[in-house]
């Protein structure tokens, strides 16, 4: 089963978070937006990318169920269950032409241009994420240690928008970094 109705693609180049963006040797607008208006009753899908340190990464997801449409079924998600592939083609079809107008990309496009945004669009998703800053794992380590008497790692998850893993990792980050001191099984130390 695929979506039915109306697709659209678009990008914003004006405004507070508009403007073009460098993805690996591509100039990309800095947001795409990739939006389906379903038919007989499927819900609306909106999806916004954003680049964010050279990687463009997904900022908004809205899936709409229709007022007098059907609800919102697992099927309806698997169709974009694969944001890379998702996002590489949606950066193909906006990516201005290389010294055109950026406003004018939608009727400038080539297939060598669109070929390019999508590798280096794809490539990026797929890199590793940058360094963790000093400033990061200072803000880890201040958290952990206001958080002491209750569980500070988890309190490092909730307070700063980590995963528990990632938080767990984060807080050992900080840890070699001196930023905390060495544990002991069964104690808390900061």
């Amino acid at each position: 089963m695929g979506w039915r109705g109306k697709t659209r693609v678009g990008s914003k180049f004006g405004g507070k978070h508009g403007g073009l963006a460098k993805v690996g040797d591509v100039v990309v607008p800095r947001v795409a937006v990739y939006a389906h208006d379903g038919d007989a009753g499927e819900p609306d899908l909106e999806v916004t990318f954003e680049v964010r340190d050279g990687r463009p990464e997904c900022v908004d997801f809205h899936v709409r169920a229709k007022p007098d449409g059907r609800g919102i079924r697992a099927v309806d998600l698997q169709m974009v269950s694969n944001l890379d592939a998702l996002a590489a083609n949606l950066y193909a079809a906006v990516a201005p032409v290389p010294g055109g107008d950026a406003f004018n990309w939608m009727w400038r496009q080539d297939e060598e241009n669109a070929a390019r945004a999508q590798r280096a669009v794809y490539e990026a998703r797929k890199a590793r994420r940058g360094t963790v800053t000093r400033a990061t794992l200072e803000e880890v380590a201040k958290v952990y240690r206001e958080h002491l008497d209750a569980s500070p790692t988890r309190a490092v998850s909730l307070l700063l928008g980590y995963s528990e893993r990632t938080a767990a990792r984060r807080v050992q980050q900080a840890r070699e970094a001196g930023l905390l001191p060495a544990t002991t099984p069964g104690k808390r130390k900061a």
